[in-house]
């Protein structure tokens, strides 16, 4: 995928973003997860980074996960390069869920953490798909 488009109800293009001008060596393909934070601010989003894993059992892009602010137009990566991220949604405007899988381990995890970074948790060990249903 080339870029990320905001649609107005009628089908017109309110906004367009180039994914490899807001996220620098990031890329996108069709398996890649777009979420609205709950306040409609931020986009949470699956790229695949342009970047060496350093791992020797990981085959492909270093998946990381980005916030981009819909006012500002700016995005910050939520997920470190040691801290492989993807299928990520919101829990609420602060904390995600998304899928993680650490050196070694042959299955993906559910883990939570904060957008500013901290509070990293592994919730359910070999787990796929997380999503947060609105009470």
């Amino acid at each position: 995928m080339t870029n990320i488009y905001r649609l107005g109800l009628d089908g017109t293009v309110i906004a367009q973003w180039t994914i490899n001008k807001i996220i620098p060596n990031g890329d996108m393909s069709g398996d890649g997860r777009i979420d609205v934070s709950p306040d409609g601010k931020r986009l949470l989003l699956s790229i695949d980074m342009g970047e060496e894993s350093g791992r020797k059992d990981w085959d492909g892009p270093l998946p990381a996960l980005w916030a981009f602010d819909l006012q500002s137009q700016k995005a910050t990566r939520l997920t470190s390069k040691k801290l492989f991220g993807w299928d990520g949604c919101w829990i609420d405007n602060d904390n995600i869920l998304f899928l993680s899988q650490a050196a070694g381990e042959n299955e993906a995890s559910i883990y939570r953490i904060s957008t500013n970074g901290k509070n990293l948790k592994r919730l359910i060990k070999g787990a796929r798909m997380p999503s947060v249903s609105a009470p």
